[in-house]
C-alpha cells in the first residue's frame, strides 16, 4: 500500500513540475499582468515575433523588400501553425494533469496524451526548419555568408537548438559555403 501511494505523490508531484514548466514556456495568462491583452503586454518574445524577426533578419542580411515579404509571410504562417500545436499540446497537458489525480489513472490514455504531445513538438520543429530552409533558398550568396556568420555567432553564444538543427541539415545536404564552416 505504501509504495502504491508514493507512487502517486510522485507522479503527481512530477506533473505538477512539468506544469510548472509548461506555464513558463506559455507565459502569462491572456488578459493577465504582462500576458496578451493584460496590462503590460509585452506582445509575442521577439523570437517568436514574426514581423520583428523579419525586421531583424532584413537589417542583417540586407533584404530585398520582396525578399521580406515573403518571409513575412512565411514566419506567420509558420507562428499561426505552431501557435496551434502549442495550444492542442496545453490541452492535452491539462488532461495528463486530469488523468494522474484520479485514483486509477488510464495508463494506456496517458500513453497516447504523450504520444499526440510528442508528435505535436516535431510538427513544430519541422515547421520551423522549412522556414529556415525557405528562407535560405530565397538569400543571395553574399547573403547566404552572412547568415552563416549571424548563426555561427548565436551558436558561440549558446545553445541554440534552431539554428544549430539548421546549420547541421544544411551542412549535411552541402548547402553551407566553406567559408562559413
Amino acid at each position: 500500500m505504501f509504495d502504491n501511494k508514493f507512487a502517486a505523490v510522485l507522479v503527481i508531484a512530477i506533473v505538477i513540475i512539468g506544469a510548472s514548466s509548461l506555464a513558463f514556456a506559455f507565459g502569462p495568462e491572456p488578459g493577465g499582468p504582462g500576458g496578451p491583452g493584460g496590462p503590460g503586454d509585452p506582445g509575442r518574445p521577439p523570437a517568436r515575433d514574426p514581423q520583428k524577426f523579419v525586421e531583424r533578419i532584413a537589417k542583417d542580411l540586407g533584404l530585398t523588400k520582396e525578399q521580406q515579404d515573403k518571409l513575412l509571410a512565411d514566419a506567420k504562417k509558420t507562428e499561426e501553425e505552431t501557435d496551434q500545436l502549442r495550444a492542442k499540446n496545453k490541452d492535452l497537458f491539462d488532461k495528463v494533469e486530469k488523468e494522474l489525480l484520479k485514483d486509477s489513472p488510464d495508463r494506456d490514455l496517458l500513453h497516447g496524451y504523450l504520444q499526440q504531445i510528442g508528435q505535436n513538438e516535431t510538427q513544430m520543429q519541422i515547421k520551423r526548419m522549412d522556414r529556415m530552409v525557405d528562407l535560405r533558398k530565397t538569400l543571395t550568396p553574399e547573403q547566404k555568408a552572412k547568415f552563416e556568420k549571424m548563426a555561427a555567432e548565436n551558436r558561440q553564444k549558446g545553445p541554440k537548438m534552431f539554428y544549430q538543427a539548421g546549420h547541421h541539415a544544411l551542412k549535411a545536404h552541402g548547402e553551407i559555403t566553406a567559408e562559413a564552416k
